[in-house]
This record gives C-alpha cells, structure tokens and sequence, in this order.
C-alpha cells in the first residue's frame, strides 16, 4: 500500500478524533482554564513557535517564587491533565522527570549558555511538553523502544501506517512527536532494557535496525547512565570526519548532565 501526505493527514485527524472520542467525558471536567492549557500543550507538535502564553501565565500565577518544586505544583495542580494526557504506564516516567530538569538546560536558543537552575517556572515549558510527548507515544499505541524502530527498514510493530507516519513525520503535524528525548531519558534511567537495548543497537550495530536521531543523543546526555555517556563518546570519535554525526553529538553534549557533557568534552579535547 501506497502512502502519501493525504493520507498521513487522514490518518492523524482519524486519530486525534478517536482520542477525544474517548477522552470526552474528562475534557468535559476541566475548568475553562484547564482547557485552554490542553489546547496549547497540542500546540507543542502542531506549533512550537507560538510562544505558550497560557502556559507561560499559569505558570507566572503558580510556579512564581520557587518556594515548592516542580514536581509539588504539577502533580498536585495539574492532576486532571495528567490523568487526562499521560497514559497510565507513563505516569512514573513523568514524575519522575519532573524532578530532573533542574540538572538540564533551561534556555533553547543557540546561543544558549550552559546554566541550570533549580527555579521551577523555568522549566514549566518542560513539564507541559512531556505530557504532550506522552499523549501522542499513547496515541500511537507503542512503546518507546518500537518507536525508534519505527524509521528503520524493519519496524518491531505491524502497522505500515504508523510506521509511515512516524518516519515521515515533521513540524506542525497534530501528532508530531516532540519531547521524546525526555521521556527516553526516563525509561533509559527506570531500568526499559528494552529501550536501552534500541539505543545500544544504534550505535553498535551495522545493519541499521534503529537510527541514532538527535532525540536520541540528548536522550542520553539527560540520563544518569555514564556507561551510555562512554559509548556516545566512542560513537563521536568513531565519526570523525562524518560532520552530520560530529554536529549532532556536539551540538546537543551540553543539553543534559554536566557529567555527560564532561565525558564528550575530554572526548573532544584528547
């Protein structure tokens, strides 16, 4: 079967439709406000440049002054949207990423410098991405691990279609997959063997089952694994003169864990 951008268009307005088919009786609950921040967190896949401001103003109202943690504001005043975006089998991945953004980034642009802080308003954006990143890997109806799969020339699901998708996908889709790196870093840290088997599969291996992805390299640079950080660091030197690979790697080293970050710096620096 043939797919094409009208058909991935259907696909993914099917989908969206079902889903809220079946959310209906739990967006029916939210408040006003509670509504508004569900239509702006979709904005993450269909959007990323419309500035939140929703978000940002929830955020100013309940996250101002840094006296609870990110994980005491989200998990207590945003519960309905938990329970509402992220699946059940991701919820322990949520709470507990929510926890570590303080040791990532919070600036996005390229001239970031890196600084971390601990004040949570910082990383509201974060912490309203990864739901969405939740939502939609429910949506598909896989699990992280077949996800990575998913661009390879043998997926580990049966559904051409989604796999269509997924390889094909792009900015400004409903369903565009958009804080993925968060959420693997999460499996990768809660002991997914399956997850980090894909990822070691990546780099080790020669027949292309699964791709290394951007995604991917800053899913490892957030994790508190130094054994994978190790095997990024012998993945970029293998590279070399691959700049595609050499720009990935370094472009992202500084985007999790300062120790990860230290371990491809002296990589670079030998």
């Amino acid at each position: 079967m043939a797919f094409d951008y009208n058909s991935r268009t259907r696909w993914e307005k099917e989908k969206l439709k079902e889903w809220e088919e079946k959310q209906e009786r739990k967006i029916r609950k939210l408040s006003p406000e509670k509504k508004e921040l569900v239509e702006e967190i979709g904005k993450f896949s269909s959007n990323t440049w419309c500035g939140f401001p929703k978000i940002r103003k929830w955020a100013s109202a309940h996250l101002g002054g840094g006296k609870k943690t990110l994980y005491d504001v989200i998990w207590n005043e945003c519960a309905d949207l938990i329970d509402l975006l992220v699946p059940e089998e991701y919820r322990g991945d949520y709470a507990y990423m929510l926890d570590q953004f303080a040791s990532f980034q919070y600036s996005r642009t390229v001239y970031r410098p890196t600084v971390r802080t601990k004040d949570p308003k910082a990383h509201a954006l974060d912490a309203f991405c990864l739901m969405q990143a939740c939502r939609v890997l429910g949506i598909y109806g896989i699990s992280p691990a077949q996800y990575l799969t998913a661009s390879s020339p043998a997926p580990s699901f049966d559904d051409p279609e989604l796999a269509d998708y997924i390889k094909n996908d792009s900015f400004e889709r409903g369903l565009h997959m958009t804080g993925f790196d968060d959420l693997l870093a999460a499996r990768l840290d809660r002991g997914d063997k399956e997850a980090e088997e894909a990822v070691r599969e990546a780099i080790l291996s020669d027949n292309n089952t699964v791709l290394v992805s951007v995604p991917m390299i800053r899913a490892i640079v957030k994790s508190r694994k130094s054994d994978l950080h190790d095997l990024l660091g012998r993945f970029l030197l293998a590279a070399r003169l691959q700049e595609g690979v050499r720009q990935a790697v370094c472009e992202n080293a500084d985007c999790g864990r300062p120790e990860a970050f230290m371990t491809i710096f002296r990589v670079i620096e030998d």
